[in-house]
């Protein structure tokens, strides 16, 4: 994004030096720089700003009228908030039989069913991680539902918590594809390695260890940019996106669960805020939102995928 203003700017100062100004190369590199900016706007549209009341959104799924679903982080209440892309608040279901430790996603199969993340793992020594399983909250005539709990734990996790080189049993991303919910680790080892791990377990209510299935290097060593905070699965099963603060990964071309083996396309944001969820309108949009962190956030942007 900065490329183009340090090359105008430079280009400006040294060639009349030389007697040579050429205005049609000047020209041009303005209109590259114009479309560069241009782009950079374009690639996350800001939607609205959320309720007030979602100020700690941490999971969204967007229904097939467009509005939002979302979920507050750890401390929240067990509730679901149903958003139009206004920012009004719609609709509140309360979540029975559930709690929220810390709440960090929200997907949901081809059923409608909705699972809800109690995934969040800071410290890397929970030993009640779950998620909640409820019946599609847009089907309900009520305003509250009862909650079944997956509980689980990591089949490679021994210590609670590990050594500080192995503090990767954190998540706040997790999607749902053919009767299994995948989980992406958000890694906070030190030093930070920049890998996520994949790790699958049932839909079904019960108790699991959770099988790690693959890994991801995200190719950084800024933690807050390239941990994973996100995750969503495309409707038609062919595109999977995993969020960051300032960007997001896009995957393609992959067979089956094994989502890394394909295509990879990393999606730069113009800034970082804290970016917690996202999730697909359809086959090639995405909405994100962010919680309020330092007067910024409690957004719901659009990202239009090529």
């Amino acid at each position: 994004m900065l490329v183009f203003p340090c090359v105008y700017f430079s280009y400006f100062r040294i060639i009349p030096q030389q007697g040579l100004l050429d205005m049609r190369n000047l020209v041009l590199i303005f209109l590259l720089f114009l479309l560069s900016t241009q782009g950079n706007a374009q690639t996350l549209r800001t939607i609205c700003s959320l309720p007030e009341i979602v100020n700690e959104t941490s999971g969204i799924v967007v229904n097939e009228k467009k509005q939002v679903w979302t979920i507050n982080d750890s401390g929240g209440e067990p509730i679901l908030y149903l958003c139009d892309t206004l920012g009004n608040l719609l609709r509140k279901v309360k979540i029975t039989g559930a709690w929220n430790r810390d709440w960090e996603e929200l997907t949901r199969d081809d059923q409608g069913n909705f699972y809800i993340g109690n995934i969040g793992n800071n410290l890397n020594d929970s030993k009640d991680l779950c998620i909640f399983k409820i019946q599609n909250p847009d089907k309900l005539l009520g305003d509250a539902v009862t909650a079944q709990a997956i509980h689980f734990s990591y089949e490679d996790q021994k210590y609670f918590p590990p050594a500080d080189s192995a503090m990767n049993f954190n998540c706040e991303a997790m999607i749902w594809l053919h009767g299994n919910l995948y989980l992406f680790s958000k890694n906070q080892t030190d030093p930070f390695d920049g890998k996520t791990y994949l790790y699958q377990l049932p839909d079904a209510p019960g108790k699991y260890v959770a099988t790690k299935i693959s890994c991801f290097n995200t190719g950084g060593d800024d933690l807050f940019n390239y941990w994973i905070s996100g995750a969503a699965l495309s409707p038609d099963k062919s595109k999977l996106v995993l969020l960051s603060s300032n960007k997001m990964w896009l995957f393609s071309n992959f067979s089956g669960h094994d989502f890394f083996s394909g295509k990879s396309t990393v999606i730069n944001f113009p800034s970082s805020t804290q970016k917690e969820a996202i999730g697909f309108v359809n086959n090639n949009e995405v909405y994100i939102s962010d919680e309020l962190l330092m007067g910024k956030g409690r957004k719901l942007y659009s990202v239009v995928l090529e």
